[in-house]
């Protein structure tokens, strides 16, 4: 028998579901509602059509009422709003917000796909007419130009849609700030890294205010907690999301700890007929079971395809929630998926990490630049638990693949065993994650000892015995305060000046020629060597903004410029 579908929400999730259900069950009828006039469009494109690198709005759709309707013959009703649902006779009313008709449609089984709404604070001033939310289409054109025209801009928070927006915005006679009520911006990110992206941002000239509130809106100023009034031509909302679910829970649906639908395996709600999917639903994060709002783009998609499969072969489907994204500011991408430092620890897992900075291509290639890499792994199985990956190029590369392996429960030697592709145009002989994954296998044999930034910091007070391996023109550039050189090259003929009875923490410009050193010295009995993560190039790095600020002192000696490049 043909069934009737209802699906509210005509975006990623809603329109996934329906156009895969109409290729699979091709007689069933399918309709779908949206509140606002937008049907499939990408909402993750926003910043990019504000950067004009999307010439025309037209382009941020991926089909129209006509398209759908001759591929597919879907039924779509855009200014629609869905108002009630009666679950006993399995109707929704509905009401037309062009004319204000009221009217009800009875389904079979009804998908909401309504998404998320963005996050509005309960700040004086906020209904004014120069405040924007990086959500809707309907403003789009009206807040493009209005940035455009503007000279003082500011970015209430600091997360995903808060930098995507911040690298949009043309910076030319312009004084951007933004703002973020936490010590750091994008905060599932680990706070050492996202000091490389926070140096960034002051690179860009751009006023980054941290654990700085806005209590109060003016029509040209903000006022912050600390008592600063900024002046503001167009202020930008970033404050994040939450699921769109008053709908149904009007009309009784659980709703999950996260604000969010509770839903079963395949995706339905606390009612047999009501399905969900989307940015509304409650998921499980695969590795640690933490329940979180299912938020991203690309797993509205699989959920609108999983469902369709359901329906039509009754097919169960294993939601693996990774977590995985991909961001960019300005040339820099960064990506995490699995769990970051902060999770491993709250979950009480005995883990450890590698951080590894190298090269995405031959160094040889002119387009060659670095890549930081911070991986994650169970001590006693050597169970990926996630990675998070800055990087000029390629970064999505790595993202997947530590997805992938997560997603099927692999190791740091299933890691290293895995074979990748290699041109000079796109990588290296031996890939980043190989290399992670073999010093990280290391460690667990107890054949490498290595320490976390912030943690040698401490180590300092005691005024440890450093052993920079760079070469004498580079030491003489910069480099850690107290270090002495021997460069790699005299290492095996000088090393007596190296005591085996102490510790030796060794450095070098990222740690990989330092690394080298201690596997060498290690073949005549030194067993005292750790290897300072990021060496040189991370403790100035991780060190920049919190030096910039003048909330750290360096631990560096600097006598040249540029030393980052």
């Amino acid at each position: 028998m043909n069934k009737k579908y209802i699906v509210i929400g005509g975006s990623f999730a809603g329109i996934s579901f329906a156009t895969r259900v109409k290729r699979l069950l091709p007689e069933s009828k399918v309709q779908i509602y949206e509140k606002t006039e937008d049907i499939a469009y990408n909402p993750c494109a926003i910043p990019f059509y504000i950067a004009d690198e999307v010439e025309k709005k037209k382009k941020l759709f991926n089909g129209n009422k006509k398209s759908f309707k001759n591929h597919f013959d879907l039924e779509i009703f855009p200014k629609t709003e869905a108002v009630a649902i009666d679950k006993e006779n399995r109707r929704v009313q509905f009401k037309n917000l062009k004319t204000n008709e009221i009217f009800e449609e009875t389904y079979d089984y009804l998908i909401l796909a309504t998404g998320s709404k963005v996050i509005i604070p309960n700040i004086p001033g906020i209904e004014q007419d120069h405040i924007f939310t990086i959500k809707d289409l309907e403003n789009i054109k009206e807040m493009k130009t209005t940035i455009e025209n503007s000279k003082d801009i500011i970015i209430i928070g600091g997360g995903i849609v808060g930098t995507e927006i911040l690298e949009s915005i043309p910076l030319k006679n312009k004084k951007v700030t933004l703002i973020e009520e936490s010590d750091q911006i994008i905060p599932d990110f680990d706070k050492d890294l996202v000091q490389i992206v926070q140096k960034e941002i002051l690179d860009q000239g751009i006023e980054l205010l941290l654990e700085e509130k806005v209590v109060e809106i003016t029509k040209n100023s903000v006022k912050t907690q600390s008592g600063r009034e900024i002046s503001a031509d167009i202020i930008l909302l970033a404050l994040g999301e939450v699921g769109n679910i008053d709908l149904g829970k009007e009309a009784g649906l659980e709703i999950g700890e996260c604000i969010s639908y509770k839903i079963d395996e395949n995706y339905k709600t606390t009612d047999d007929f009501i399905f969900a999917i989307g940015n509304n639903i409650e998921v499980e994060i695969f590795l640690s079971g933490k329940k979180m709002s299912s938020i991203l783009a690309s797993p509205a998609e699989l959920q609108g395809q999983e469902l369709a499969e359901y329906f039509a072969y009754g097919k169960n489907h294993e939601i693996k929630y990774i977590n995985g994204y991909i961001t960019r500011l300005w040339e820099l991408y960064l990506g995490k998926t699995g769990l970051n430092e902060e999770e491993c620890k709250n979950l009480g897992l005995d883990f450890d990490r590698i951080f590894l900075i190298s090269s995405d291509k031959d160094s040889f290639m002119p387009n060659s630049n670095s890549i930081f890499l911070k991986l994650f792994f169970e001590k006693s199985s050597g169970k990926i638990l996630g990675i998070q990956v800055l990087g000029f190029d390629n970064v999505d590369k790595y993202i997947d693949i530590i997805t992938s392996i997560i997603s099927l429960k692999g190791t740091l030697e299933d890691l290293y065993n895995l074979p990748f592709a290699y041109n000079p145009l796109v990588g290296t002989p031996e890939s980043p994650l190989n290399a992670a994954a073999k010093m990280g296998m290391e460690l667990l044999e107890g054949r490498l000892k290595h320490i976390h930034i912030r943690d040698f910091k401490e180590k300092l007070k005691d005024s440890p015995i450093i052993i920079d391996v760079r070469e004498v023109s580079e030491f003489k550039k910069g480099h850690i305060l107290g270090a002495k050189n021997i460069p790699l090259g005299e290492l095996i003929t000088r090393q007596d000046e190296i005591p085996k009875d102490e510790t030796v923490y060794m450095t070098c410009r990222t740690s990989t020629r330092s690394y080298y050193a201690i596997q060498m010295l290690r073949k005549y009995g030194f067993k005292n060597l750790v290897n300072i993560e990021g060496s040189f190039l991370g403790i100035l790095l991780i060190d920049y903004f919190n030096d910039q600020i003048g909330k750290e002192e360096t631990i560096l000696n600097i006598f040249e410029e540029n030393l980052m490049l």
